[in-house]
């Protein structure tokens, strides 16, 4: 089976389910990397205050200690002895059709730049 959903979560709730052998069975292709998120305003801007303010505020009752506990850095590691080892074959119908619909696109593409280029132009303008 696949599914999408967020690494977190997932370890989360698959962790406690699942034994120590089935855990490191598991495999997951890394589509998107975390990003760091910023909040960017001008040098001498009075956001800057408010956004300083408010997160010292965040800190201080607890909510960024709260998000990280929620979602840990980094996902539990497996305990090593069995390699992880991720079998492309199942997916090899989603690439497959993935290939496909992209030389469909490719065609559809030509086909329209044939069409533009051979058929007349008539502009009129009006004044």
């Amino acid at each position: 089976y696949a599914y999408h959903t967020e690494p977190y979560t997932a370890s989360r709730e698959v962790s406690p389910r699942l034994g120590d052998e089935e855990v490191c069975a598991l495999a997951a292709l890394p589509l998107m990397l975390p990003a760091h998120v910023y909040i960017m305003v001008q040098k001498h801007s009075p956001y800057r205050e408010f956004f300083i303010w408010s997160l010292m505020r965040m800190w201080e009752r607890g909510h960024v200690q709260a998000s990280r506990r929620r979602f840990p850095a980094s996902m539990p590691a497996c305990s090593g002895r069995r390699p992880r080892a991720l079998a492309l074959g199942q997916a090899a119908p989603a690439f497959l059709a993935l290939l496909q619909l992209s030389a469909l696109a490719a065609l559809i593409l030509l086909a329209e730049c044939a069409c533009h280029r051979f058929q007349p132009h008539h502009l009129e303008f009006r004044h």
